[in-house]
């Protein structure tokens, strides 16, 4: 069965190393970089198998993974299981790639209209707002269908996706230009657009700032990694949201998805 393979695969990626958080990867440390040809690879492996772990295991009878925690089962095909599929991808666990492959198929998945320009895509800007609706019985889809966001500027988490669209779009001056705004609001936790002591931090920004610095061709940003690895809950999950007045601790397939693909983009750029 295809689901043994796959946890065979993320067992042999958990047993690479202690799942300890590394020395080299503090919040505190100074220089915030860690050079490509570090040792970042081995670093990153216990969280990335325990999140490639929960990952699998959100897998529900009908092949799509669920939304996360919640009191009743949901699936999204945008941008979860999309999400996940670009993971499992790129770690080369073939057989999760393809079961979920399969689970997908079987829906006219739309285009998201934001993650798309992680694979190079160049994204309509200004973005149009997320919007969820429903496809059929516990099965939605999230695209980009809002009006559109005249202010993006203020959201770190678009400030990332811009840069990565400079890049897909070959204007590297811009793509450092929006990043280097971004990162001006990170914290040392997360990244404050004015609303964390009402609304608390997201995910989304930390896992952004890596895919976006190595999409730049930086060097890993150490503190960054921190932060997004001080989040991971136990059982290997990320939630969306986390800090003061978050209220929602919940492990999110979405946000682990985003955390699995920033780590696995740091180690391989």
């Amino acid at each position: 069965m295809r689901r043994h393979l796959v946890l065979l695969f993320v067992f042999l990626l958990l047993a690479a190393c202690s799942p300890a958080l590394p020395a080299q990867l503090s919040a505190n440390e100074p220089a915030g970089q860690l050079a490509p040809d570090n040792d970042s690879r081995v670093l990153f492996q216990p969280f990335l198998g325990r999140a490639l772990s929960w990952l699998v295991q959100q897998a529900g009878d009908n092949g799509l993974l669920k939304t996360g925690e919640e009191h009743a089962v949901r699936y999204r095909l945008q941008p979860d299981n999309v999400l996940a599929r670009r993971v499992f991808h790129l770690a080369r666990g073939e057989a999760a790639e393809l079961d979920l492959g399969d689970a997908l198929s079987r829906y006219a998945v739309p285009s998201h209209g934001w993650w798309e320009v992680l694979d190079g895509t160049m994204m309509v800007w200004p973005p149009h707002a997320l919007a969820e609706r429903l496809v059929e019985g516990d099965v939605w889809v999230e695209e980009a269908t809002g009006p559109v966001i005249e202010q993006w500027e203020q959201q770190s988490e678009l400030l990332f996706l811009a840069a990565v669209n400079a890049v897909n779009a070959g204007d590297g001056k811009a793509a450092s230009a929006w990043y280097t705004a971004a990162m001006a609001r990170f914290d040392g936790d997360g990244f404050d657009d004015g609303q964390v002591e009402v609304a608390g931090y997201s995910l989304r920004p930390l896992a952004l700032a890596l895919i976006a610095n190595a999409r730049l061709g930086n060097h890993v940003d150490v503190r960054v990694v921190a932060a997004l690895l001080a989040q991971q809950r136990p059982d290997g999950g990320f939630p969306f949201t986390y800090g003061a007045g978050s209220g929602d601790l919940a492990a999110n397939t979405e946000a682990t998805a985003l955390a699995a693909y920033a780590l696995l983009v740091s180690r391989q750029e």
